[in-house]
């Protein structure tokens, strides 16, 4: 506020001749404010008008000399200060005349902005870029700065003009403050309308996992087959840069015997990922499952609003309740195997030993396996008879045949741990 208290000179603390009385006055006109400028003006003097400026602390105490001159321009150290003016007579310098002391001066304020409307474009689920556009402020700005919200509060590190949805952002709502700067303005902010709440993404899915069984022959580790058909939704990804997904192996007491992990590289948003477990001696022959697939992925997609075009990061998760079953069996062989003649009597005598991969060696299959005798007829075989083996893995076979043929002793197996298979003997 300006005030105008009394007549005062405004002189320093030196001496100075008084007013003279009569008709003479002098005033100031224009706004108290830094960088304004401020305009002398008298009358009843009869000459010409020097007008002195000066400046007091308050608005009753002496003044210091500023200027000379019909016009001041107001400066940042008269702020908070009171200003005067002394018109004198330039034929007669005794004749004088003081205005009253104004003020006090304020502080220039800078201009301001008329703010834009921020807009935010995008899908508001976990995942998925939001971009934005600042609005249209008066005067152009020189720069913007962006700070992201969720629910109001601001999110650490969300400060550029783009934000891809985190999973902390589920079930929020988003906005972005855009804080705009210009020289000789000051700053102002403008916030957009908030987004829709933040509904999760789509999931990533194996649509089938396969295991291919073993048989082991030799050693004390045979490779397992593993493979794993993805699909990422094409409204989570363009293209795909990564896969990685896990699943617990066990055996056939359902104890864990270790970890199978798949990787893809592949850009398309399906494909299969394969690789090999190596199943050993000491993880139990018979049943091994493939169970708990976990993983992520990783790519890209691209967003064009309004003639805008941007490719931001994509990822996300791979979970699958789907189970991987595989064999691993161990070979059986004949040993000793042979038919015998005796008129229309043949006997067939083998051995069936099973190699142990835990302590690498053979032992007969055991009492009470079947095995039985097949007669090639043509293009195809036709069962005999079937025996038996005894503790030791032995087996004898008879029956009654008129003439010599191709004979084929068959191993069924035995159930999960050992494998199919055939010998063929004549007799």
């Amino acid at each position: 506020m300006v005030a105008s208290v009394g007549l005062v000179f405004g002189l320093s603390a030196s001496s100075a001749p008084m007013a003279q009385a009569g008709v003479y006055s002098a005033t100031i006109s224009g706004t108290y404010t830094v960088g304004e400028t401020l305009t002398a003006a008298s009358s009843g003097f009869a000459g010409s008008v020097v007008y002195t400026w000066y400046v007091h602390p308050d608005g009753t105490s002496s003044g210091t000399y500023l200027a000379q001159g019909a016009t001041y321009v107001l400066t940042s150290s008269e702020t908070g200060k009171y200003i005067s003016i002394i018109a004198a007579d330039s034929d007669d310098p005794m004749i004088m005349r003081s205005s009253s002391i104004n003020g006090p001066v304020e502080a220039a304020s800078s201009p301001v902005f008329t703010p834009g409307m921020p807009e935010v474009y995008g899908t508001a689920q976990v995942g998925k870029p939001l971009v934005s556009w600042e609005g249209n402020w008066t005067p152009e700005p020189d720069s913007y700065a962006y700070q992201w919200l969720r629910d109001d509060a601001q999110i650490s590190g969300a400060s550029s003009d783009s934000y891809v949805i985190q999973a902390a952002d589920l079930g929020h709502q988003l906005s972005l403050k855009v804080t705009a700067s210009k020289t000789g303005y000051e700053a102002a902010s403008a916030t957009s309308e908030k987004t829709a709440v933040v509904q999760a993404a789509p999931s990533a899915t194996l649509t089938s996992v396969s295991a291919t069984s073993a048989v082991i022959r030799s050693g004390k580790c045979v490779p397992i087959s593993v493979k794993a058909a993805y699909q990422v939704p094409s409204s989570v990804a363009d293209q795909l840069s990564k896969l990685s997904v896990s699943a617990t192996v066990r055996n056939a007491k359902h104890a864990k015997i270790g970890t199978v992990t798949l990787t893809g590289t592949a850009t398309a948003l399906t494909g299969t990922m394969a690789t090999t477990f190596q199943w050993c001696g000491g993880d139990k022959l018979g049943k091994v499952t493939f169970s708990s697939w976990k993983g992520t992925w990783t790519g890209s997609q691209t967003y064009a609003p309004a003639s805008r075009v941007e490719t931001f990061p994509a990822s996300g998760t791979i979970t699958s309740t789907k189970t991987a079953t595989a064999w691993v069996r161990t070979i059986v062989r004949f040993r000793q195997a042979q038919v015998s003649s005796a008129g229309k009597k043949r006997t067939a005598t083998a051995r069936f030993v099973a190699y142990r991969p835990k302590k690498q060696d053979w032992t007969g299959v055991g009492k009470g396996a079947v095995v039985t005798v097949e007669k090639k007829v043509g293009d195809h075989w036709a069962k005999v008879t079937t025996a038996k083996t005894d503790l030791a893995g032995r087996v004898a076979a008879t029956w009654k045949a008129s003439h010599k043929a191709t004979y084929r002793l068959v191993w069924a197996g035995s159930g999960s741990k050992r494998a199919k298979m055939s010998r063929t003997i004549a007799g």
